[in-house]
């Protein structure tokens, strides 16, 4: 059971899907496998996915949001977005920075903002999947990408503050909510 969600109508568990830097990744490759099995995705095309989303239209806002979540918290053996000097051009810019996401490691850890550019992504606008990520801190911390009535489906990862973790709804075996669950529950977000 996730701590601080205890009192929940859901019973949310984590499963471990991989760390060292990839964990956000691997916990969105993770659910994606199971839930639309037979199709092999892994932590590399998570990592993939997000680089092409960012864009020379995207990319300013794309460093400014990591750079701020930088100044909160940087992971062990992360880059420091605010030390690196980033091509004026916005085209080169959003290839630097896609070069940097695109590789596995402890380099480039996930944020919040590889979120937000992950369900602007191709892939996840094709299938209409959506990501909530569940907080340590616990209901009213939660964050749902992109708002809960725009996606039929809604993957659930969790967040302890440094780790990420897969989520596993208990009753139901799954770890994707539909978007009449999701907005069934969004009192308790």
């Amino acid at each position: 059971m996730l701590s601080r969600w205890t009192n929940s109508p859901l019973l949310l568990s984590t499963i471990k899907t991989g760390g060292e830097g990839d964990c956000l990744f691997h916990s969105i490759a993770h659910i994606l496998r199971v839930w639309l099995a037979p199709q092999k995705v892994t932590m590399e095309n998570v990592r993939e996915e997000l680089a092409l989303s960012l864009i020379p239209q995207n990319i300013r806002a794309f460093i400014d949001g990591v750079r701020e979540e930088h100044k909160t918290f940087l992971p062990s053996g992360a880059i420091d977005w605010n030390e690196l000097k980033f091509h004026d051009d916005c085209e080169s810019a959003s290839k630097q920075a896609a070069a940097l996401v695109a590789r596995s490691g402890c380099t480039y850890q996930g944020t919040d903002k590889d979120i937000e550019a992950i369900v602007k992504s191709s892939f996840f606008t094709r299938e209409s999947v959506g990501i909530v990520a569940f907080s340590v801190h616990g209901p009213g911390y939660t964050s749902i990408f992109p708002d809960a009535n725009s996606r039929e489906h809604y993957i659930c990862i969790y967040c302890t503050g440094a780790h990420w973790q897969a989520v596993s709804i208990l009753k139901s075996c799954r770890s994707v909510l539909f978007r009449d669950e999701l907005l069934a529950l969004r009192h308790l977000m």
